[in-house]
């Protein structure tokens, strides 16, 4: 289906597959190919150059004698039957298949039988060497018994040479019989020590352990679930505790009203209740509308289109999980009333009298004595921030979660730009042939390695990692390996994944055979297409028994010549820069909903908590107006002030979420097998520190039009 939408394929068009044309009569999707990669080791999928075609028998067969495909393989899947012990059933199952025995002759494949008899080429010749000499043997005893035949028929032979004939026929006989075990004794050893093992078996996945249905929508979506889950709380006890500094602010206005009552017997849990009541009610509508907005066609579609168009799965069907529903009508309201309760409890528990008196508590000011008129501006302003360090710690906290979004989308951007940039600087190649069957020798302008796949488990996923064997002198691969097959050469991509260092040990895993290898990294190199990691070709031939002169795979700078039923897999330039580019494009979306959030929840309370502010400093600014101050010095007190602790915050804040977003990051791309370079320029920091300053800038020159409309009558009006 994803192949469809990007070639424009409808039900009803031709289609032309390995030199013959189709009419396609379906368009679907398949449970095994759930993310459609070519390989299992490829990073990501590339739908429009890739998809899977379903179609008869009888052209199945047609295709393969095209000529146009490559070598063939058989899948199967199975399912184990319920209160099995599914690991030791599989361990069984995988012994059972990889022993099976069969003769390659009549596979009908030319490539693999001319593969095999390659392999057995030594044995071969000894075991014709045998049968040249039991023929021989067994002609010289025909020889020896007719020629005593012949005699024993003539009368004029003396009976002495019959004896002498009779004599060299059981000579020829127990030599013949010494020969046959001899043939016996020598074929019994060729079989062990010339035994050429034909895998039969060349993976072996259980689902959670295959990308194509491990990486799938459902793995990223419970990621995403998870993460937007802890996310939503974290964002309603934000604007919970924006929140609660606005009913702190309403609560100092009509502290005198609150002293009375509390005069008059009313107890403080009502007043907490009465104060409550409205934010519990709100955040409980907001939940509702955004539960609706969620569960909506607008919000489901929305919410499934980044899957959908990333992974070939059918259209599912909705359903409303009761703990969504809780969540989005439970929580907020809860969590609203918490975060109130325990800020306004405090400011509530002020005796009768202070509550009348509007008593505030001040942090002291040191006050030098020196230049005093000079300092009046700036101790005041001191004052002033002392007073409102709720709402400054209110906004450097929202600076900090808008920040911490800020960087997940960034770091999201950063990846895929440093894979697209990387991977079309590292690639060294043209074209890189897999060999299913390889050749005797190698193809002419190509440079062979071995290459073979390792498994490696990490954060509960199982990746493919490329262990290449590479000669010396490699051109393509200019990496120096440590010449022994316990160190291997890793790629930066495969460093960065799983958090490697030189020195560091690294487990590997064949599935298919059920070995483990633990390597030391004795090098890194900068090299990120895929998981990779090197080793010296003629070391890793002795490592995994293969030939001196093994190779399956070969690259080159051109096309070769090579035939198509020998090749297991082909990648081309085009295809790593298809694929390098397929992740900004499809990342983007996400991209910009991180970044626009992240920006709109701090304009929202960088500019919700400096209005409150000016709001409760309405009555000096008043006075301070009386006094002859101009707008300029009364923004250094009211505003600017602000300023510092923003700055500060900012300062700290960016390395700390950069770092905070780089920690988790790793469980966002778990599935994926690419590095993880999240490092960006210098500048860039310093980019989103003036961004920051230039908002709250932009907040400030907004609310300075506010504090022009506060007029001096203000203070009539609160003494009134």
């Amino acid at each position: 289906n994803l192949y469809a939408q990007r070639n424009s394929v409808s039900i009803g068009d031709d289609l032309k597959l390995a030199g013959h044309m189709f009419t396609v009569s379906g368009i679907g999707c398949v449970p095994d190919y759930n993310l459609p990669v070519k390989n299992f080791s490829d990073m990501t999928a590339d739908p429009a150059n890739f998809a899977i075609a379903i179609v008869t028998d009888r052209a199945y067969e047609e295709m393969k004698r095209s000529g146009f495909v490559g070598s063939e393989s058989y899948t199967y899947s199975f399912k184990f039957n319920s209160g099995m012990d599914i690991g030791e059933e599989a361990k069984k199952l995988k012994d059972d298949l990889k022993n099976i025995e069969f003769d390659y002759k009549k596979s009908e494949n030319e490539y693999l039988i001319e593969y095999v008899d390659r392999l057995q080429k030594n044995k071969t010749d000894f075991e014709g060497g045998l049968e040249e000499l039991s023929e021989g043997i067994n002609q010289l005893c025909d020889g020896v018994l007719h020629l005593r035949d012949g005699m024993e028929a003539n009368n004029q032979i003396s009976k002495g040479y019959l004896n002498r004939v009779n004599e060299l026929l059981d000579g020829a006989s127990a030599y013949r019989d010494g020969v046959n075990e001899f043939d016996e004794e020598v074929r019994e050893f060729l079989n062990d020590q010339y035994e050429v093992n034909i895998p039969n078996l060349e993976s072996f996945y259980e689902n959670k352990d295959n990308p194509r249905i491990a990486s799938d929508a459902a793995s990223d979506v419970i990621l995403k679930r998870m993460v937007a889950l802890v996310a939503g709380v974290i964002l309603v006890m934000l604007f919970a505790y924006v929140i609660s500094v606005f009913i702190i602010h309403q609560i100092n206005e009509e502290s005198s009203v609150i002293g009375t009552l509390y005069a008059m017997g009313v107890k403080k849990s009502k007043i907490i209740a009465h104060y409550m009541a409205l934010p519990t009610v709100i955040t409980f509508l907001a939940g509702l509308v955004g539960m609706a907005v969620g569960f909506s066609k607008i919000g489901v579609d929305y919410q499934m289109l980044d899957s959908y168009l990333y992974y070939s799965i059918p259209e599912m069907d909705e359903v409303y999980p009761m703990y969504i529903v809780i969540y989005c009508i439970v929580m907020p309201p809860v969590m609203s009333a918490l975060v109130n309760i325990l800020v306004i409890n405090k400011k509530l528990s002020q005796t009768a009298l202070s509550l009348i008196k509007n008593e505030q508590k001040l942090k002291p000011v040191k006050d030098s004595g020196k230049h005093r008129n000079r300092a009046f501006i700036r101790q005041f302003a001191a004052r002033q921030l002392s007073r409102e360090g709720k709402s400054v710690f209110t906004v450097v906290i929202g600076m900090t979660f808008a920040l911490l979004i800020f960087m997940i989308g960034l770091n999201c951007y950063v990846l895929c730009d440093n894979v697209r940039k990387e991977n079309l600087e590292d690639v060294n190649y043209e074209y890189m042939y897999v060999l299913k069957y390889p050749m005797e020798e190698a193809p002419k302008d190509g440079e062979t390695c071995f290459i073979k796949n390792l498994s490696v488990n990490y954060l509960d996923y199982s990746l493919d990692v490329n262990i290449i064997g590479i000669e010396e002198d490699s051109v393509h691969y200019p990496f120096k390996t440590s010449g022994n097959q316990k160190d291997l050469v890793i790629a930066s991509s495969t460093a960065q994944k799983y958090g490697l260092k030189i020195g560091d040990n690294i487990f590997m895993e064949d599935t298919s055979e059920d070995r483990r290898y633990a390597f030391r990294v004795s090098d890194i190199v900068k090299y990120s297409i895929g998981l990779t990691a090197y080793m010296d070709i003629n070391e890793m031939r002795e490592l995994f028994g293969e030939s001196d002169n093994y190779f399956n795979m070969v690259v080159a700078d051109k096309k070769l010549d090579l035939e198509e039923g020998r090749i297991f897999s082909t990648t081309t330039r085009a295809d790593i820069e298809n694929a390098a580019g397929i992740f900004v494009d499809q990342m983007m979306s996400l991209i910009v909903i991180l970044i626009v959030l992240s920006i709109l929840i701090f304009i929202a309370v960088t500019y919700l908590m400096l209005n409150v502010m000016i709001d409760r400093a309405a009555f000096g600014i008043s006075l301070v107006k009386i006094f002859g101050y101009r707008i300029k010095e009364i923004k250094k007190v009211y505003l600017n002030r602000s300023f510092y602790a923003i700055s500060i915050g900012a300062m700290l804040g960016i390395p700390l979420t950069k770092c905070a977003a780089n920690a988790i990051y790793p469980y966002f791309i778990a599935n994926t097998a690419m590095g993880m370079n999240l490092s960006f320029q210098w500048y860039l920091f310093v980019a989103i520190f003036i961004g920051v300053i230039l908002v709250y800038r932009v907040n400030c020159t907004i609310l300075t039009a506010k504090i022009r409309r506060i007029v001096p009558a203000e203070i009539l009006k609160n003494r009134e």
